[in-house]
């Protein structure tokens, strides 16, 4: 895809503890996902990689069980 330099995935559980990808029970305890991106733009014919944007977003009335 173009502009778009990195972009990740994160996953939280109720605590704020990162959960790794190879949980078990990671679609279960999935509290919060926050992604994080590196967007390109060229300025000038020159790349630049001054957008860097992190969301983070709370599932609120989500049950969270393990």
């Amino acid at each position: 895809m173009d502009g778009v330099g990195q972009f990740a995935f994160a996953f939280f559980d109720p605590l704020g503890r990162k959960l790794p990808f190879s949980s078990p029970s990671l679609l279960l305890s999935i509290k919060s996902v926050q992604i994080d991106s590196e967007l390109l733009r060229e300025l000038s014919g020159t790349d630049a990689t001054d957008y860097i944007i992190s969301a983070r977003f709370m599932m609120r009335n989500r049950p969270v069980t393990q």
